[in-house]
């Protein structure tokens, strides 16, 4: 009889695989022997589960039919080494033996061949199945318990790859743990990079410098360039703010945390899972702090809805700044050529109506472009209107006010206000996932946990509220200081700061409507006409302020234009459309901007400073 012989290992450590490997050979080829069967093929899946796929076993099936291969039976250790599905799915790994009438011969069964259909009729067979399939899980299920309670405990020593600008140090008494070294620096500014603006694979730049990469290079040819994913891979994970997960991706099977089991980190790993402790063992250094760790997933977050990859030209001055405002769709920048100057130009469009779907296709024709002179000549049309509006600059001076607070905190109370925005998001996913799937009890009770804790961090973060008011005038003078150095629409952060430094000092007030009207009066002046006389913020003495030349006058000017938007920290500039004609055709015209920023609406009088 001709036979191949079938070996599984459901791990790759080298020690197990060595005892496991021998073992199996060693029955399997005894088997062999004494009945005088012919081997034509030694299979092998290594790191494999038993209830999952085989790649080997799967290779073995299609030579088999394609002919490649012939043989009359399939020789293992044990049942447990060809499935450990359960009774209903067992048919994924041996269906096709019985459809091809190949035999299994089985050591621990006895070693006497028999047919797939076997399985179903002999009682004592499938109860093999089952109880091997129910093993299984229980053992995984433990298994998971306990590397879950020794990970709360601290005890769970650093398994899995050792992340970039870490080292990790073994231990024989205690857990193994990361201590930094010298390419965490190189981290530090990858975060840096990307907070103040910078592209992702801007970023891959940096990465080539660190000192693991050179050591890998240098040691191999096949070395892989690093690449955006490497860079996403870094800015999500969370030990880099000194916080440990557990559970997120590819952890415990069966009693797992994330029931996805998702292969890789696509969203912030914090609200991914509630197994989360602060990690800070001795020689260990943060990269980044908690508040600007969860600053960098929100960017990720919404860089992750834009399309497919597009060639976007280097002169493209307003990539990332346009958005669609009949989908939200980032407006992507698209090269074309003016047929009758041969000049290259740049047009913005909407790649979710140019796809098939529903999203922003709702009438024809759905493309939705807007060309370069097309958003200058609305852009200068609509910014005056819009600056020249006091409310424009109350909610951005309130912006200052509610942002001091935050700026003038220590770290640990950043790290509190910035913890209740993630487990509110967790709350949120356990809430709907409740809905979802029948109203768990067992569920019910994780959510009552986390409620709870959202709770303990409300009242932590009432009681770390009260900072004497020196704190807050620190940062008024620090940030007035730095931003009046800057030329142009770059100083009105500045003066933003300058008059809360004078609300929290008492030279200006800010409780009434039209106290609010005179200072944003002040800003308009400011930055429109030549001298301004304005109130000292500490010592309330009239001073003049001279525009800088050049600002009076200059909303004709789209770049200038622009400067002030991003001096008010603006985050998107949205394009409507409307149907109409272009060039006696019918064509998706834009028609308005609207300015969008990221301010808080608290104390705002009229709503129109956000969507213009």
């Amino acid at each position: 009889m001709r036979v191949v012989c079938y070996y599984r290992f459901s791990t790759d450590n080298r020690l197990q695989l060595d005892n496991s490997e021998q073992r199996q050979q060693e029955s399997v080829k005894k088997l062999c022997n004494r009945n005088g069967w012919l081997i034509v093929e030694e299979v092998v899946d290594k790191a494999t589960s038993g209830d999952g796929e085989k790649p080997s076993l799967n290779r073995l099936r299609d030579a088999y039919k394609s002919g490649e291969i012939e043989f009359d039976a399939i020789v293992a250790d044990s049942l447990s080494r060809i499935t450990r599905r359960g009774l209903f799915d067992m048919h994924l790994d041996v269906g096709w033996m019985r459809d091809a009438g190949i035999k299994l011969a089985v050591v621990d069964m006895g070693g006497v061949p028999f047919l797939v259909d076997e399985l179903g009729r002999d009682i004592a067979k499938s109860v093999d199945v089952w109880k091997n399939n129910a093993e299984n899980i229980e053992r995984g299920s433990k298994v998971s318990d306990g590397m879950r309670t020794k990970f709360m405990r601290g005890k769970l020593g650093w398994c899995g790859q050792v992340p970039l600008g870490y080292d990790l140090v073994r231990s024989v008494d205690g857990p193994s743990y990361l201590v930094a070294n010298d390419d965490l620096k190189h981290v530090r500014e990858i975060f840096q990079f990307y907070l103040g603006g910078g592209a992702i694979r801007g970023a891959v730049e940096i990465l080539l410098k660190t000192q693991r990469f050179r050591e890998k290079q240098a040691g191999s040819d096949e070395v892989k360039d690093p690449n955006s994913t490497s860079v996403k891979n870094l800015l999500r994970n969370s030990i880099y703010c000194g916080k440990r997960t557990y559970g997120v991706r590819n952890v415990a099977k069966y009693g797992g945390v994330n029931e996805d089991n998702p292969k890789w980190t696509k969203d912030n790993p914090l609200a991914m899972t509630d197994l989360v402790i602060d990690y800070d063992p001795e020689g260990f250094e943060k990269a980044v702090s908690y508040a600007d760790y969860l600053k960098v997933q929100q960017m990720l977050k919404k860089s992750k809805n834009r399309h497919g990859k597009r060639n976007t030209p280097v002169n493209s001055k307003y990539k990332g700044l346009l958005v669609c405002g009949n989908c939200g769709t980032p407006l992507f920048a698209d090269p074309y050529k003016d047929k009758k100057t041969g000049k290259k130009l740049t047009s913005y469009t909407c790649k979710a109506a140019d796809q098939r779907g529903p999203k922003c296709r709702e009438e024809k024709p759905y493309r939705k472009s807007i060309r370069t002179d097309e958003f200058e000549d609305l852009l200068v049309k609509e910014f005056g209107l819009f600056f020249m509006k006091p409310d424009t600059h109350i909610c951005n001076v309130q912006k200052v006010l509610d942002g001091l607070v935050l700026e003038s905190m220590d770290s640990g109370e950043r790290d509190t206000a910035a913890d209740l925005d993630v487990q509110q998001q967790r709350l949120e996913q356990l809430t709907k996932q409740w809905q979802e799937g029948g109203m768990s009890p067992t569920l019910g009770e994780v959510i009552q946990q986390q409620a709870k804790r959202i709770d303990e961090l409300r009242q932590k973060q009432k009681e770390d509220l009260d900072k004497p008011i020196e704190t807050l005038l620190d940062v008024c003078r620090r940030q007035s200081d730095e931003s009046w150095e800057a030329k142009g629409f770059g100083r009105y952060l500045g003066s933003c700061y300058r008059i809360a430094y004078g609300i929290h000092t008492g030279v200006y007030q800010w409780s009434s409507r039209e106290s609010k009207l005179g200072l944003a009066q002040q800003l308009i002046k400011e930055f429109t006409e030549g001298l301004v006389l304005v109130k000292h913020p500490t010592t309330a003495e009239l001073f003049e302020i001279e525009s800088h030349e050049g600002l009076r006058h200059s909303f004709s000017n789209a770049d200038r234009c622009v400067e002030a938007l991003r001096a008010m920290l603006i985050e998107d500039i949205v394009v409507d459309f409307q149907l109409g004609l272009s060039r006696g055709r019918p064509s998706q015209v834009p028609t308005s901007l609207e300015f969008v920023f990221s301010v808080p609406t608290s104390d705002c009088t009229d709503m129109g400073w956000l969507r213009r």
